[in-house]
């Protein structure tokens, strides 16, 4: 699991400046509040690992369209943007501090396929309307073979911590949907059933984020799952349950009834079709004989 022991002399000092920072959450508005909590847990972690950044990053860059839309605040780029650098300097960091490989040796499939597709959309840039628009795609393109990079490079680490990353971010706005669900909002174009609201969370449209939390409630729920056989081991073996096994298995059950409670809460036909379909993969690939994952699908498709 994740690895939390550090000899960074800066470790005591994050702490310090989170617990700082998470006192004067206090005062903020509640969504605001769950958010602000959640980021300094992730930067009191931050020295153990630099992918702690890449859970902040994921938690906080979907408040793009809340700070276009409801703050003030004016940045240079928007804090997707800002994130996904400050994630890519600590991570590039850490690795030269610690005289790690930037480079890993053997070619990773995801990787050279992004690559592939950049080069692709270099091509399109002749024929381009918009140069600007053009540029700003591609870009993105960029940012996904550069984030794949540094997870291929972390190998042995790096899905867990991506996992978790995702898990938490989805969790933060799935909290924040479920406030604006039961009239956190004030979005009367989006009132249903006369006294709720379509839940949106920080992306400011009911749809991308019904779509979020049909992505993210498969993977709590199969975290979970995985979780069962070391139990049922422990069980067995022991006569009792392992304590770690059964505390994932519990905060990933609960965290994946608080996702499908936001997916719900979305009002999104499409979210719930597309999370329907996924859950419905799931259970095919989840037997070892594929025969018995298709027979289970159409039982459950059946009923």
């Amino acid at each position: 699991m994740f690895t939390l022991r550090t000899s960074n002399p800066l470790a005591a000092l994050f702490l310090i400046a989170g617990l700082v920072i998470a006192s004067g959450t206090l005062a903020l508005p509640i969504a605001w509040a769950l958010l602000a909590i959640l980021a300094v847990i992730c930067i009191v972690l931050l020295p153990f690992s630099p992918l702690i950044a890449l859970v902040v990053t994921l938690t906080l860059a979907p408040l793009r369209s809340l700070i276009s839309t409801e703050s003030s605040l004016s940045l240079p780029l928007d804090i997707g943007q800002i994130l996904l650098l400050v994630y890519l300097g600590v991570w590039l960091a850490h690795r030269l501090w610690r005289r790690d490989a930037l480079i890993k040796p053997q070619a990773d499939a995801p990787l050279l396929a992004v690559f592939g597709l950049i080069a692709v959309l270099s091509l399109s840039a002749w024929n381009s309307q918009s140069l600007s628009g053009w540029l700003a795609e591609w870009l993105k393109w960029v940012a996904i073979a550069l984030l794949i990079w540094t997870l291929t490079v972390s190998v042995d680490e790096a899905w867990r911590w991506l996992v978790f990353a995702v898990l938490v971010s989805a969790f933060a706005n799935a909290l924040v949907g479920i406030y604006i669900f039961f009239g956190g909002s004030g979005a009367y174009h989006l009132m249903i059933l006369g006294k709720f609201f379509r839940a949106f969370g920080t992306f400011g449209q009911p749809n991308p984020f019904g779509g979020f939390m049909g992505i993210a409630l498969p993977l709590g729920l199969m975290v979970a799952w995985s979780q069962l056989p070391r139990i049922w081991t422990g069980l067995r073996s022991h006569r009792r349950a392992p304590h770690l096994p059964v505390l994932i298995f519990s905060a990933s059950s609960l965290l994946s009834l608080i996702l499908a409670a936001a997916l719900v809460a979305s009002w999104s036909r499409g979210a719930w079709l597309g999370t329907a379909v996924a859950v419905m993969c799931m259970l095919i690939a989840l037997p070892r004989r594929i025969s018995r994952g298709l027979a289970l699908a159409g039982v459950i498709a059946a009923l």
